[in-house]
């Protein structure tokens, strides 16, 4: 049975659920909006801040010539895998979608709000788990486009050869700090889904009750 400090606990933990729900409803909304509308747009690629000397020697031309052939090379690796981030954020405008209108609606305390909350939650998740294996996939693809154009230059006794390697390190790091934010989002579903089988909340939630 459960005590009457959980029940206040839950209780009391419903608005900021609700709450998270609706901003992220609302930032995976736009955010699924924009990315649909510009999915044909041409593509554009930021590449880490590098400042050639104005005295450039030979080795600072080669990192020059190479940005130039990165960048190139990186909006083709993009364009290779756009359709799937197109898929993506349909998938994200969607459950979104569901997601702050099953918020909104439950915190009205609307019939059948809890249920397209719930709903959205499931979508999202859903939404979560593919964006973990798509964009992990895409910036895989960029770092590893950006170890093999600059890869070279990382041997050389020079300063580039540190610029390089930041640069590199850069595009790798990007991934486990991505994947760590999608995992956090999707925790903090399951955690939302917990809540809101509570039997407390459930029933604080029912229009019948008003």
């Amino acid at each position: 049975m459960q005590s009457t400090s959980s029940r206040s606990d839950a209780l009391a933990r419903l608005p900021l659920a609700l709450a998270l729900c609706m901003a992220l409803g609302s930032i995976g909304s736009c955010r699924g909006l924009v990315e649909v509308s510009n999915r044909n747009e041409p593509v554009a690629i930021p590449l880490p801040a590098i400042t050639i000397p104005s005295d450039a020697d030979e080795e600072w031309k080669q990192l020059a010539a190479a940005m130039n052939e990165l960048k190139e090379a990186q909006v083709e690796t993009y364009r290779a895998r756009r359709p799937a981030l197109s898929a993506l954020a349909v998938v994200n405008l969607a459950s979104s979608l569901v997601l702050l209108s099953g918020a909104l609606a439950t915190a009205a305390r609307l019939r059948r709000g809890l249920a397209v909350l719930q709903t959205g939650i499931t979508l999202s998740q859903a939404y979560v788990a593919l964006g973990i294996v798509v964009g992990t996939w895409v910036q895989l693809g960029l770092a590893e486009t950006t170890q093999t154009i600059l890869g070279p230059l990382r041997s050389l006794e020079h300063p580039v050869a540190m610029q390089a390697t930041v640069a590199v390190f850069q595009y790798w790091l990007a991934i486990p700090i991505f994947v760590l934010g999608m995992v956090a989002q999707f925790l903090f579903y399951v955690w939302a889904t917990g809540l809101l089988k509570n039997p407390e909340v459930r029933a604080a939630l029912d229009p019948e009750t008003e």
